[in-house]
């Protein structure tokens, strides 16, 4: 590939540039709103003084390969040689070009902390424009309003999370609501406080309004409230500040979240299918997750074989068809495999085998420590043996599988509730734990009729 060719590649830039590169090296300066995750700074890309074989032996080989102990993922396996060598050649051309002229009059959609205060309404604004609650976009969006109030954004600010700010002054809340509470109005005492990721954190900056360049339903005709079209609240890179965690924060080598990474290094990203069309299809506020039990259903499926009947033998698979990063992706869901014998008055004693699908981690010491991981890739699947002698009154084999969407909470809540608490504390901990055992739900169900004997 020619120096020519790079400078087309530059004025044509690649398309996956946006949503895989300017998160963190916005227009090349490495000063892209996710470089505040990383203590290494992303490069600035405009002060590299590469020449073209450097280019192809070292951006190309950081883009395949990575950088380990940087923010820098590996997207060799996902992208194809021709997508890395447009992307290394887009890396080459920026230096020294002096770019991004102006975009800092431009607001920072991405929903992270720290954002600005949204200063003085504009004036003449009509009432819906002037608030920051979400009840004020409920009126004019009541569909979305609902969907959002009964969804993890929504209950971001939970009781799970309130009960450990008892007793504690805003430094503790400080480190929680960057992905929380994002907006800096929620800083301060008051109903907003307590709306987590509330409407204005992803689409108010500066009381301008903004959204996706063709929203799910029709705007309103009055110009006041219309919202700027803005490219990134379609693509994945808009969900990285609050669903990946930097290097530092590594267990094990791996974050304890890294979601956007996870998707960056799967099939889905070359393919084009960004988060929101698995979470917000048709613009759905209800981001259906872990805690939807169809959006488990459509994304993971369950096999099982029957190789032997006496003793039972069986293969039992659970493969990840329909998700874009690993299943789960974090360490606080868990699925359970479980293999059992069936009589004719039910489960057989002795006869079930179990198996946990997640990442296992332990706090301890003031340090998080790795146990176990089991999740599973996109394409890939948790194959599992089964052999137990067979039982004289079994009839039949089942396999089924169970989804714990807050398993880890639940176990956190359990420990802090076995000692002293506040009574505000303990309020709040006791309701957490209730709704937490209360989202578990059966996934997969799949009987097998054993032959006579």
């Amino acid at each position: 590939m020619s120096g020519a060719l790079a400078l087309i590649l530059w004025l044509a830039a690649p398309p996956l540039w946006g949503p895989l590169c300017q998160p963190c090296h916005g227009a090349g300066r490495g000063d892209g709103p996710a470089a505040r995750l990383y203590e290494r700074r992303p490069a600035d890309l405009t002060r590299e003084r590469w020449t073209w074989a450097q280019t192809l032996d070292a951006a190309t080989g950081v883009i395949r390969r990575g950088l380990p102990g940087t923010g820098m993922p590996a997207f060799g396996q996902a992208l194809d040689d021709d997508t890395l060598a447009e992307l290394a050649a887009h890396a080459w051309a920026l230096r020294g070009q002096a770019v991004g002229a102006g975009e800092a009059a431009e607001p920072d959609w991405w929903p992270v902390g720290g954002l600005p205060p949204q200063g003085e309404p504009p004036e003449g604004a009509v009432p819906a424009r002037r608030s920051l609650a979400a009840a004020a976009c409920g009126r004019c969006h009541p569909q979305q309003h609902e969907r959002w109030a009964k969804s993890r954004h929504g209950q971001a600010m939970g009781p799970g999370l309130t009960g450990q700010l008892v007793g504690h002054g805003p430094g503790k809340r400080a480190g929680c609501d960057p992905c929380h509470a994002p907006l800096a109005e929620q800083a301060q005492a008051g109903p907003l406080a307590d709306e987590g990721v509330t409407c204005a954190a992803c689409h108010s900056r500066g009381h301008r309004k903004g959204g996706p360049p063709a929203p799910a339903v029709a705007r309103l005709p009055a110009h006041s409230q219309q919202a700027d079209p803005v490219a990134r609240f379609a693509r994945s890179d808009f969900c990285l500040p609050c669903h990946d965690l930097p290097p530092s924060a590594a267990v094990g080598g791996s974050p304890l979240l890294a979601t956007w990474q996870e998707w960056a290094a799967s099939p889905y990203l070359p393919a084009g299918v960004q988060c929101q069309h698995c979470h917000m299809p048709e613009g759905d506020h209800g981001w259906a997750g872990a805690h939807d039990p169809q959006a488990v259903r459509r994304g993971v499926t369950l096999t099982i074989t029957l190789n032997a009947a006496d003793p039972v033998q069986a293969t039992v698979a659970v493969h990840n068809v329909a998700v874009g990063h690993r299943f789960p992706t974090t360490a606080t869901p868990r699925a359970v495999l479980r293999v059992r014998q069936i009589g004719p008055d039910g489960p057989l004693k002795d006869t079930e085998e179990s198996w946990a699908i997640g990442r296992t981690v332990q706090h301890e010491g003031g340090a998080w420590r790795s146990v176990a991981d089991t999740r599973i890739a996109p394409g890939d699947a948790a194959v599992r043996p089964y052999r137990r002698p067979r039982s004289p009154d079994a009839t039949h084999l089942e396999a089924s599988l169970h989804m714990f969407p807050d398993w880890y909470y639940s176990t956190v809540y359990a420990r802090l509730l076995a000692g002293a608490l506040p009574t505000a504390a303990r309020r709040a901990f006791e309701r957490a734990l209730a709704d937490a055992r209360g989202a578990a739900f059966l996934v997969h169900f799949e009987r097998l009729q054993l032959p006579d004997r």
